[in-house]
């Protein structure tokens, strides 16, 4: 293996990983319920609180870029794909999608904050944006056994 140092603060950390996942999968009687956002399925929207009086403080501007391939067993298909997401509230902005080619399920995750200091007369669109990301985050993946 070889390592490389970042040049610059500007270069991709890009992460490669091939990973089983035990307990990720529910049972909902004959369904099996996947959540495909593994990175983020247990995050929680950190402006909760109804009201804020400070200006909301990013440390930098980011965006996140996950992409997680499901290999589906012989023996299941994906009931119903979930809708893609596209969020967008000023410096703030996300979608997802999620696409099957045979066995293989793809959940694309894309997220971006493009701010650094966010006035508190915002907060409400900012909780909101935060609010339907983590809902997003959180559909599953039904999976029902194929018809024989």
């Amino acid at each position: 293996m070889t390592h490389s140092r970042l040049t610059s603060s500007d270069d991709a950390v890009i992460g490669t990983y091939d990973a089983v996942l035990p307990n990720v999968v529910s049972r909902a009687g004959s369904r099996l319920a996947l959540p495909p956002s593994v990175f983020a399925v247990a995050a929680k929207n950190p402006f909760a609180p109804a009201t804020r009086t400070h200006p909301i403080y990013f440390d930098y501007p980011r965006s996140e870029e996950d992409e997680v391939n499901v290999t589906l067993p012989d023996s299941s298909t994906v009931s119903v794909l979930t809708p893609p997401s596209n969020l967008k509230v000023g410096a703030l902005g996300y979608t997802n999608t999620t696409t099957q080619n045979g066995n293989v399920v793809t959940f694309r995750r894309s997220m971006m904050v493009d701010a650094m200091l966010v006035e508190a007369r915002y907060y409400s669109a900012v909780r909101n944006f935060y609010n339907a990301m983590v809902a997003a985050d959180q559909k599953p993946l039904l999976l029902v056994p194929k018809a024989q």
